[in-house]
């Protein structure tokens, strides 16, 4: 069964919100664990791609605030 690209944005949209608030870190098996269906498909080349892209975003805030 597929969804709508606008319901999987807003699911993971959900998962992201709900792994945050609960310890304040977002990790990808939270998310996989909060995403509000049975099924989850990952493409592993997309996955690679946004880790890169959040790892640089990490050290452009580190780097922002000193940490």
């Amino acid at each position: 069964m597929h969804t709508s690209p606008r319901a999987d944005r807003q699911a993971l949209g959900a998962a992201l919100v709900l792994s945050t608030s609960q310890n304040g870190q977002v990790s990808l098996i939270e998310i996989i664990k909060n995403y509000p269906t049975n099924e989850v498909e990952v493409d592993g080349n997309r996955l690679e791609g946004a880790y890169r892209q959040l790892r640089r975003l990490q050290t452009s805030l580190q780097d922002l605030f000193g940490v």
